[in-house]
C-alpha cells in the first residue's frame, strides 16, 4: 500500500529526529557549551580532578605534600643563577599523576610569570598541526585564567588555528591549569594542542614569543599500558633522549609519550636556547595507583638557562 505525500513527510521527519537523537546521545555532555561562547568551560572537573573548588584545593595541597616528602627527592632546592625557562607536566587523572604534577608545580612555586605558553597532545579530534583555542579564557573550578595576548601572533600564522572539537574536549591543557592556579598569580596562557606537524617550525614561531616573563608548559604523559618492568625501561630510554635535546630521536608511534609533538617542540627550543633539562621527578601509575600489569609513565622534568647579566629570575 502506498503512503500518501504527507505520510511520507512525517516519516523523513521522524528518521531525522531518531538521528538527532541518537547523535545527541553519543556526543559527550561535557560542559552544555557551544561554540559562541567566549569561556572554554572546565569539562574534565569531576572526573579527573575534584570539581568542587575547596577540595580541588586541599587535593593539591596534599599531592604538593607529598612530592616535597619523597625520599630522595629536593624539592625547592636552591637554583640561584639559573631561570627557569620551561617545565613538563603529566595529564592523568590526579589519582594517578597527580603527586607527579605536583613535583613538577612546586619547581614554579614562588616565581612570577606573566603568560604560561601551554602545549598538550590532542587526545580528542585528530588534526594536524596546532589547534590555538579563540576563547577569551579557560576556566576552572579555582577560577578563569585569560587567553594572553601573545596568541594573537600565532594566530596569524596558517599552522595555528580554532578547532571547537578540541575546545570541547581535550583534557592535556585543562587538568595542568589548576596547579598553574596553584602556584601563580596574576598570569595568561596561550593554549596549543598540538597534532602531527613540523615541529622545527612550531618551535620557529613560538620562539619570537619567549622572554623572562614567559615559561613553557609541556603536558605529556609517557609510555601508555605496558607491564612495569617494561614501562620503566622504556620511559628511562626516553627520558634519556629528552635530556639529548635530539627531537629527531623522539619518533611517533613509539609509545614513548603521548605529547611527543610537544616534547620535540620543547627540544627544539631548548637545543636553540641553551636550555638544560633535569629531571625531577619519575614515577608511574604502578607506583601511585592500581595494579603493575599494564601502567602509564608519568615525568617532573625542568629546564634551566644560565642567568645572564640584566636577567632576574
Amino acid at each position: 500500500m502506498f503512503s500518501s505525500p504527507f505520510e511520507s513527510f512525517r516519516q523523513i521527519v521522524f528518521c531525522i529526529l531518531m538521528m538527532a537523537a541518537f547523535f545527541a546521545a553519543a556526543t559527550p555532555a561535557f560542559s552544555g557549551e557551544t561554540d559562541n561562547d567566549s569561556v572554554r568551560k572546565a569539562v574534565w572537573a569531576g572526573r579527573f580532578y575534584p570539581a568542587a573548588p575547596d577540595k580541588l584545593r586541599s587535593t593539591i595541597n596534599e599531592l604538593m605534600t607529598r612530592a616535597r616528602k619523597l625520599e630522595g627527592r629536593s624539592a625547592g632546592h636552591n637554583h640561584r643563577g639559573r631561570l627557569l625557562r620551561a617545565i613538563i607536566f603529566p595529564h592523568a587523572s590526579y589519582q594517578y599523576s597527580g603527586v607527579v604534577a605536583a613535583r613538577s608545580a612546586l619547581e614554579i612555586e614562588g616565581r612570577k610569570f606573566k603568560t604560561v605558553i601551554l602545549m598538550g597532545p590532542d587526545h580528542q579530534a585528530g588534526f594536524g598541526n596546532v589547534a590555538l583555542t579563540d576563547r577569551s579564557a579557560f576556566e576552572t573550578p579555582l577560577g578563569k585564567v585569560m587567553v594572553s595576548p601573545l596568541a594573537q601572533k600565532l594566530r596569524e600564522l596558517s599552522t595555528f588555528r580554532p578547532v571547537p572539537r578540541s575546545d570541547r574536549g581535550e583534557h592535556s591543557l585543562e587538568v595542568v591549569i589548576p596547579f598553574l592556579q596553584y602556584v601563580l598569580e596574576d598570569f595568561s596562557i596561550v593554549p596549543l594542542v598540538v597534532g602531527p606537524c613540523s615541529t622545527e617550525n612550531i618551535a620557529d614561531a613560538i620562539l619570537p614569543l619567549l622572554n623572562d616573563d614567559v615559561l613553557m608548559v609541556v603536558s605529556s604523559d609517557l609510555s601508555h599500558y605496558l607491564p612495569y618492568d617494561e614501562a620503566v625501561d622504556m620511559d628511562r630510554k626516553t627520558i634519556d633522549i629528552i635530556m639529548s635535546l635530539d627531537p629527531h630521536k623522539l619518533k611517533a608511534h613509539e609509545n614513548r609519550a603521548c605529547g611527543v609533538y610537544s616534547l620535540k617542540v620543547l627540544m627544539a627550543i631548548a637545543e636553540k636556547r641553551g636550555w638544560k633539562p633535569e629531571l625531577l621527578l619519575y614515577m608511574n601509575s604502578g607506583d601511585t595507583w592500581g595494579g603493575r600489569s599494564r601502567v602509564v609513565g608519568y615525568v617532573s622534568m625542568a629546564f634551566y638557562q644560565e642567568e645572564t647579566a640584566g636577567s632576574s629570575r
